[in-house]
């Protein structure tokens, strides 16, 4: 797939739509062949926005009204086509996962993420926003490991996964976290850390228009969506799948964070003397 918050649904119609339907037809070529389809939980868009129950990984999203950004667009359509296929008799799995992160043991993150970049722009800003946000961090191996063993099930006509951790944290035990490794990041009325994000200079800049726009009445933007949206989405078809596996998702912790954060320093994407005397 190919993964970008700021292109138009046109720009990534070719790689994620017609691409899915291509592969499609190769798992319907001759012989039937069970099809594996990575999609996301942006899907859940137009639902999770209602606010008004808990989302069921079997649960209809076929209204898809109100999905908003050219990369939720185009894997809301293309999970549209793995679903009909699946109507027509093609065995078919879909996996939704959450806010990827980087590696839980190794730290080894892709700095062009939203995680990364959001954690970056904290730093840079000296500034976090004041709203009560339950930040998703989904290990990358945790999440291959759970993809793996669902796959390796026995297929029904289509079974639906969201993988995501079920121990998010605060981002307000984030920033402390980040303070304790010599930084100084102190709270802003969301509203003024928006003007901020906008008119300062830091990571995400570029992304700044779009992550402070409203979704909803009650003005949630794509920042809480995109990287605290998980709350209300049931996984229960996940964590029954790997009940029987011990795998279990790491929790998003002042460990996990450290690792991260000693990688960032390594790669030279964060600068912080703290902890490369503490990696020497």
């Amino acid at each position: 797939a190919n993964v970008n918050l700021l292109y138009p649904y046109t720009a990534l119609r070719a790689v994620n739509v017609t691409g899915t339907h291509e592969a499609l037809r190769l798992s319907s070529y001759k012989k039937t062949k069970p099809f594996h389809y990575l999609s996301t939980l942006d899907v859940l868009e137009s639902v999770a926005t209602t606010g008004q129950h808990t989302i069921l990984e079997e649960e209809s999203i076929e209204q898809g009204n109100g999905i908003s950004g050219g990369y939720a667009q185009t894997k809301w359509v293309a999970e549209q086509l793995v679903t009909h296929a699946s109507r027509r008799g093609l065995p078919v799995s879909i996996y939704r996962p959450g806010m990827v992160s980087g590696h839980s043991q190794t730290g080894y993150t892709n700095t062009r993420d939203l995680t990364s970049r959001f954690i970056k722009s904290l730093i840079e800003l000296k500034k976090n926003p004041e709203i009560a946000l339950m930040i998703d961090m989904t290990p990358v191996d945790y999440l291959s490991k759970a993809i793996a063993v669902l796959s390796l099930q026995a297929t029904q006509s289509r079974k639906v996964f969201h993988i995501f951790n079920p121990q998010p944290i605060a981002l307000h035990e984030m920033v402390a976290i980040l303070n304790s490794y010599g930084h100084s990041i102190k709270k802003a009325p969301y509203i003024e850390w928006q003007a901020m994000l906008r008119l300062l200079q830091n990571e995400l800049s570029s992304l700044a228009a779009p992550m402070t726009e409203s979704l909803s009445e009650d003005g949630l933007t794509y920042l809480e969506l995109w990287l605290g949206g998980t709350e209300g989405i049931d996984a229960g078809n996940t964590l029954e799948g790997i009940k029987d596996c011990h795998l279990s998702c790491p929790p998003a912790d002042a460990e996990l964070i450290d690792k991260y954060m000693k990688y960032f320093v390594r790669c030279d994407f964060i600068k912080n003397e703290k902890l490369v005397i503490a990696e020497t």
